[in-house]
């Protein structure tokens, strides 16, 4: 798990585009955006990557942020621990 910071109009990461990390927003907000059309707004405390790293398939969208924003990110393995852990219980 790391700590990051998105500079303002700054991918994470684009549409099609290798998984390899969970994020959660910390502060600040992002747009989630598919084919150049922003979709949705994420705010503090979403959370956004799961699918890809869940099922290894590359990006179904990119998110930009719209201002400076605070991240804590998760690698594929712990997320996948940190699920597999909640079903089995």
């Amino acid at each position: 798990m790391f700590y990051c910071y998105v500079a303002p109009d700054s991918y994470i990461f684009k549409e099609g585009s290798k998984s390899l990390w969970f994020f959660i927003i910390e502060k600040g907000l992002m747009h989630v955006i598919i084919e150049g059309k922003i979709k949705k707004q994420l705010r503090v405390g979403d959370g956004f990557g799961e699918i890809a790293l869940l099922y290894k398939t590359p990006r179904a969208f990119s998110v930009k942020a719209c201002e400076g924003c605070c991240l804590w990110a998760i690698d594929r393995n712990t997320f996948r621990k940190a699920v597999e852990e909640i079903i089995i219980k």
